[in-house]
């Protein structure tokens, strides 16, 4: 019994990022690979967002590392319950997350997405002495629409995001 309960633990740790609860880069490098897989064996569309919190520096500048932690938390939080089950959010860098759309069109990924981007521009993130307002920027891409590989998929969302910072930030964007 103990040795399932280090595996586990052992496994989670492998697998789950720390701070926010949410899978890591690994898992999710994981899971691209396999989802892009059935993607193609079984014909389904599978759709990717990168998300990355609008000027995340000024909360860590403003008001220090652990509101700024607060903020990853919450993000990570919200988005994670607004989530289908087979849905598959990790973190992907400091203030950069990404989210796998099994079965998800890019127009169905991108409907997704703002409703999300919608609901964080509307939320306020407080602790005893601070209140904050957060935004967020998008980018989504879609296998097989405008990609046809793990990489492609990752590069034309990426491109997208950057796309998004570029036009004013607070938005979501889809590859031209």
């Amino acid at each position: 019994m103990e040795n399932v309960e280090l595996y586990q633990k052992m496994h989670e740790m492998a697998t789950i990022d720390s701070l926010t609860g949410i899978y890591n880069r690994l898992y999710f490098q994981e899971r691209l690979r396999e989802e892009i897989a059935n993607a193609k064996r079984e014909n389904y569309d599978l759709s990717l967002a990168i998300m990355d919190i609008d000027y995340f520096k000024r909360f860590n500048d403003t008001f220090g590392h652990l509101f700024g932690d607060k903020v990853l938390k919450h993000i990570a939080n919200l988005i994670k319950k607004s989530l289908r089950s087979g849905d598959i959010i990790a973190r992907y860098g400091g203030e950069e997350f990404v989210i796998l759309l099994p079965r998800t069109s890019i127009k169905e990924a991108y409907d997704k997405v703002e409703r999300l981007r919608n609901i964080i521009s509307k939320t306020s993130i407080k602790d005893e002495l601070v209140e904050a307002s957060v935004t967020v920027s998008f980018g989504v891409s879609s296998y097989p629409e405008f990609s046809n590989t793990e990489s492609e998929l990752l590069k034309t969302a990426d491109n997208a995001l950057y796309e998004a910072k570029e036009s004013g930030r607070n938005c979501v964007r889809i590859p031209c």
